[in-house]
C-alpha cells in the first residue's frame, strides 16, 4: 500500500521491485510471481497491490533457507527498505483437513 493519491503508475514500480526481489534475489526458492495492481485484501484503489509468489516444489526446498517461514522473513527485512510503500510478505495461513495434525471439531 502506497500513501493515499499515489498514482497507478507508483505503484507498478513498487510492484515491479517486489517481483524482482522474488525472481532475482529468491530465485532458488521462488517458481514464479503474479502481482495484481489497484487491488488488495483491503480494497481496490491505484496506491494498493497484492501478489502471490508460487514457491518451487518441495523437493527442490529441502535446505531451510528455502522453506516458505525462512523466504518470508527475508523478504519481510527487504521491503521494510522501502521507501513511501508497506509491502508485506507472508506464508497464507494453513488450510484446515490439508495438513497432517489431528484437529478437534
Amino acid at each position: 500500500m502506497l500513501p493515499t493519491g499515489s498514482t497507478l503508475e507508483q505503484t507498478e514500480e513498487v510492484m515491479t521491485e517486489v517481483r524482482t526481489y522474488f525472481l532475482e534475489e529468491e530465485k532458488e526458492a521462488v517458481d514464479s510471481v503474479m502481482i495484481l495492481c489497484g487491488r488488495s485484501f483491503a480494497g481496490a484503489s491505484q496506491n494498493m497491490g497484492m501478489g502471490f509468489v508460487r514457491p518451487k516444489d518441495w523437493d527442490l526446498r529441502q535446505r531451510p533457507d528455502l522453506k516458505v517461514d525462512a523466504l518470508s522473513s527475508r523478504a519481510m527485512r527487504r521491503f521494510a527498505q522501502i521507501r513511501n510503500a508497506r509491502v508485506f510478505g507472508f506464508a497464507p495461513p494453513a488450510i484446515p483437513e490439508l495438513g497432517s495434525s489431528p484437529c478437534s471439531a
